[in-house]
């Protein structure tokens, strides 16, 4: 008997849609090199820290200068209080008023204190004792030299000025010629005492000049601080030229 072949069942695959199947899904593309992940750039820790450190600062300072403030307004408020205890004015005193005297009866006013008595006058201080005048050189007595300018003329003149002096009883010692010009007569002293017997010898030569030259004055020249000092009694005639 022949065999009757059984018809296959058909087997029907149902077809999913699957996308990954399909068309696969790339998280990254192709080619892409793969890096590991791993933690961030690494921050320095002093890098962290400085922020944190600053504001502690500003803080810091911040909380100085308040304090600081605050210090300087207690203080002050303490000093005016201080200061202000001892500008208040105390109490004043009561105004002295004058005491007034009545006299019990009227009659005769009442005495008035004396004056007090005046001081006793000084006593004048004794007299004091005057330096002695020390005694004057008689003018014939003194050495007289005579100076005059270089020149015939002039020695002629001082010749008959020498003359005269010698008429007069007068002692002149010697006569010398000196360089320069003498522009004014004058007789010079050495010494204290020989100050008159100057003074006069001057207003003789002056007498003599007005008579014989022509008038011409004579000055009194002090020499008392010369050195080395010649002999007492000197005088010196100086002519004019």
């Amino acid at each position: 008997m022949p065999l009757i072949k059984q018809p296959r069942a058909r087997t029907t695959v149902t077809a999913h849609s699957n996308e990954e199947t399909e068309f696969p899904r790339f998280t990254k593309p192709v080619g892409a090199v793969t890096r590991p992940v791993g933690p961030g750039p690494s921050i320095p820790q002093g890098a962290a820290e400085a922020p944190t450190r600053r504001a502690r600062s500003s803080r810091f300072l911040l909380g100085f200068i308040v304090g600081l403030v605050a210090a300087a307004f207690g203080i002050a408020a303490l000093s005016f209080m201080l200061v202000g205890g001892d500008l208040t004015p105390g109490p004043q005193r009561p105004a002295r008023q004058a005491l007034v005297v009545t006299p019990d009866s009227v009659g005769a006013p009442l005495p008035l204190e004396l004056p007090e008595p005046a001081p006793p006058a000084a006593e004048p201080p004794p007299p004091t004792l005057l330096d002695p005048t020390p005694p004057t050189t008689p003018l014939p007595s003194a050495r007289l030299f005579v100076h005059h300018v270089v020149g015939a003329s002039w020695a002629s003149q001082a010749t008959a000025v020498v003359g005269a002096l010698q008429t007069g009883g007068l002692t002149v010692i010697d006569t010398r010629q000196v360089q320069g010009n003498i522009s004014t007569g004058n007789v010079r002293f050495f010494f204290e005492e020989d100050r008159d017997a100057a003074t006069r010898l001057a207003e003789l030569l002056g007498g003599l000049y007005g008579e014989r030259f022509g008038a011409r004055e004579f000055r009194l020249i002090d020499f008392t601080h010369y050195s080395p000092k010649p002999r007492q009694r000197t005088l010196e005639i100086w002519l004019p030229n």
